[in-house]
């Protein structure tokens, strides 16, 4: 017998005229004989309705696959309405097959013929109920569905849209007859995520489960890595029994396929009511019993974070901020990248007391008020589940705040959390890559066990902070993870939060230390004695020598030094090769103290504090005026005299000087390409020459001198800084929201590609709202688009007071 076997996924390929005119065919084909004019062939006893029939049938096959390569067999031939053939497979297959046979010339009729053989087959099959339905689900989730495939789960599976797999499973319930069964691999989420709470209250109340088991990541012989977290189930189609109960194991700790094999044929089974999973929070199902100790949540919230839809614009690290700017910067906590006391403490967000474009965008999700202000626990969301402190700052959606209702709980709920025994109990109703915040509260909590916990926890959480990275760090180098990177930052003048008077809970501002007069007035420190300042390592050491006090000898300096890469090396030999490319990377790759050389290692070397140089009020400006004609001249008058004087190297050295001196020269003109340029800004408040904006972070503000190079650079990327940050302009993710092309030009329909749009770029025709970062505006753009700002100024006053009398 020929297979039931049919493709669902097949594209109609012809209008519907053309695909109608096969119902005159089959007429023609069913009697050859029959009498033809200009009207059609007149009907005899054999055709007598087949192209009436015909026509209703194949118009019904053409609407039903118009979006079959989309949608395949999510195509439900009884949800368009009763039996959608008018005429049924079983009658119109002889007559499609008479077509084909009577079409050995005509190809394009042969094709239309198979094709809608095919689709009829197709729909005869999914219309069918079936006594077993067994299959892999296809996995894809709702962001990465094409439009029609969205728009289809949305009304037909609303309860199962977030992902393919999930629609699929209703789907496979649908094709099931009452009493039959259906067997799946699917993703583990839908047994416990909040959004599918509507699809488990169907399944345990209308469909008997019988099995469930949690596979986990690595089930497939042909898939790696971590991405399909899996689960295998068998469902009955009939209601569940007052005493149903499902077998239920827990396969996820195996390391492949082959150990969940064994899992699944010789693992301890558990047998739970399905009736207890309608009580559980949210109806999650869970393989395990229930335990008789109270759920996380009866006791405390967990809170999701501000999730910006922009994190270049409104995220930065703390120390790219002034410590004037706290009315538009808050303190803001990310995720947690270990188990620890502090993690996550190294950012602010562009808040602006609520007042400002965030808070009122449309494209942001501002979550976690309740938990701002008080004390709890920060949970990164991700698989290894880090936990840390939260502080009680604005924090991102990448971490959740665990925060307790009572505080008599909080010493027994840190315990805990903090406890391998938290991790297990979440990994055993939530094993998505991903946990929800809700997830965190489903797992019962033992509070005898642990407000008797003896351990030292909450003593080694009152520790000092130790970690620059961290706005809870207090700025002395003696009590630093990076002794030299910190005292560099304050002979430089940086200051840390703590030390320009903000606190946080158990970490109170504090006051001076006595090293601040070690920090330079102006925040530049050159290598060499220049403009009658001592060099810069001397300068450090004593910073050192005063920071260690009784402690401080040449034996831990040399030890300090090794740490660093520079065993058997001097301080001023770190300075000029080890320092930079080390700031960097400790503090990601936007560094706040600059090493500005001319390209040689006996040439001129500056560290500059970044924040002078941004410095807003004309300030920043006068700091690179001051770098470039003060200090780097008196390097270039030296060099001129020690070349008059005939001595050694001299010549070589003056030269990469006042190529230096040229390159910093251009980027206080700002001539392309040596600009400033924020992608948020409109074009007549984008800066003219260095006029930085330290609210627009260090990524923008370093391109100058990231695209300034000395003299005889080679390397690729080398540049005026002592080492290259890893920082990019490319195109950020995300749209940005319908602006004027006036204000915004490179958002509209700009090529990348196109040489011709990179600098003084108008404009296209349509908006697209792609963020890029990579264009220059000549000055002549700037000056211009700033004219024609303040023509338009008065203009609108003179309209405003005429319509005002």
């Amino acid at each position: 017998p020929a297979l039931n076997l049919a493709c669902s996924g097949l594209a109609v390929g012809a209008s519907k005229a053309d695909w109608l005119r096969l119902a005159e065919k089959a007429a023609a084909a069913a009697d050859p004989d029959a009498a033809r004019d200009l009207l059609g062939a007149e009907e005899t006893l054999l055709t007598a309705g087949v192209e009436e029939r015909m026509k209703n049938g194949l118009a019904a096959l053409h609407d039903l696959f118009a979006k079959a390569p989309a949608l395949g067999s999510l195509i439900d031939p009884r949800q368009a309405g009763g039996d959608i053939l008018t005429a049924d497979f079983e009658t119109l297959e002889p007559w499609l097959g008479a077509v084909l046979a009577a079409a050995e010339s005509d190809t394009e009729t042969a094709e239309m013929a198979v094709a809608a053989r095919g689709m009829a087959k197709a729909a005869e099959l999914l219309g069918r109920r079936f006594t077993l339905v067994a299959t892999n689900v296809p996995f894809l989730g709702r962001g990465k569905q094409h439009e029609t495939m969205q728009n289809h789960l949305a009304k037909h599976f609303d309860d199962a849209k977030r992902d393919l797999a999930t629609a699929m499973l209703r789907r496979l319930l649908g094709f099931a007859d009452t009493g039959g069964a259906v067997a799946a691999v699917t993703p583990q989420n839908w047994l416990f995520l909040k959004s599918y709470t509507k699809l488990r209250q169907r399944v345990l109340r209308e469909m008997t489960l019988n099995a469930v088991a949690a596979l986990g990541p690595r089930a497939f012989e042909t898939i790696s890595g971590e991405v399909v977290n899996t689960a295998l189930m068998t469902l009955t189609a009939a209601l569940p029994p007052s005493d149903a109960a499902f077998a239920g194991l827990d396969a996820n700790a195996g390391a492949d396929a082959a150990a969940k094999a064994r899992a699944l044929s010789r693992g301890a089974l558990s047998l739970p009511a399905q009736t207890a999973q309608i009580d559980n929070p949210d109806n999650t199902i869970k393989l395990d019993t229930s335990s008789p100790h109270p759920l996380l949540g009866t006791i405390a919230n967990c809170n999701q974070g501000i999730g910006t839809a922009d994190i270049n614009r409104y995220v930065a690290r703390f120390w790219e901020i002034h410590s004037t700017s706290k009315g538009i910067w808050s303190f803001y906590q990310m995720a947690p990248n270990k188990v620890t006391e502090v993690s996550g403490c190294h950012s602010v967000i562009k808040w602006e007391n609520g007042e400002g474009s965030l808070a009122n965008s449309s494209q942001a999700r501002i979550c976690g008020q309740p938990a701002w202000g008080k004390s709890g626990v920060a949970l990164a969301v991700t698989r290894e589940i880090y936990r840390a402190r939260y502080f009680g700052t604005l924090f991102d959606c990448t971490m959740g705040a665990l925060i307790c209702q009572n505080d008599t709980n909080l010493d027994a709920v840190f315990e805990f959390v903090f406890s391998d025994d938290f991790v297990d109990e979440v990994r055993r109703i939530d094993q998505a890559l991903s946990v929800t915040e809700g997830s965190f509260l489903k797992v019962p909590i033992d509070l005898d066990k642990y407000r008797n916990f003896d351990s030292a926890l909450r003593e080694e959480m009152s520790a000092e902070v130790n970690e620059s990275t961290q706005w809870l760090f207090d700025g002395h180098p003696a009590r630093a993870d990076a002794p030299l990177q910190v005292a560099v930052a304050r002979l430089c003048g940086y200051r840390w939060p703590r030390q320009t008077g903000s606190s946080f809970m158990d970490c109170p501002a504090v006051g001076p230390d006595g090293l601040e007069r070690h920090a330079d007035a102006d925040g530049i420190v050159c290598l060499s004695a220049v403009a009658g300042e001592a060099p810069a390592h001397e300068r450090l050491a004593a910073l050192l020598a005063d920071a260690f006090g009784p402690g401080w000898s040449a034996a831990r300096l040399a030890g300090l030094l090794a740490e660093s890469g520079f065993a058997g090396r001097s301080l001023d030999d770190w300075l000029r090769d080890g320092f930079f490319a080390r700031h960097c990377k400790l503090f990601h790759q936007r560094p706040f103290v600059w090493h500005v050389w001319d390209g040689r290692r006996d040439g001129f070397h500056a560290l500059v504090n970044y924040h002078r140089l941004a410095a807003p009020g004309g300030e920043g400006r006068r700091t690179l005026e001051k770098l470039v004609y003060s200090c780097l001249g008196d390097w270039i008058g030296r060099q001129r005299a020690e070349r008059d004087a005939g001595t050694e190297g001299a010549d070589a050295r003056l030269a990469h000087a006042e190529r230096l001196r040229a390159e910093l020269v251009k980027i206080l003109k700002g001539d392309q390409p040596y600009d400033l340029f924020a992608r948020w800004k409109p074009l007549h408040e984008q800066p003219l020459g260095w006029e930085p904006d330290a609210n627009d972070g260090v990524r923008v503000n370093i391109r100058p001198f990231m695209t300034a190079r000395p003299l005889g650079a080679r390397a690729r990327g080398a540049c005026i800084l002592r080492a290259t940050p890893n920082v990019h302009w490319r195109k950020d993710r995300g749209k940005e929201p319908a602006r004027e092309k006036a204000d915004y030009p490179w958002f509209w329909s700009r090529d990348p590609a196109d040489p011709a749009h990179e600098t003084d770029f108008p404009g296209g025709p349509h908006f697209d709202g792609n963020r890029w970062n990579d264009l220059h505006y000549t000055r002549a753009a700037r000056e211009a688009a700033r004219a024609s700002r303040a023509e338009e100024r008065p203009a609108a006053a003179i309209a405003g007071r005429s319509g005002g009398r």
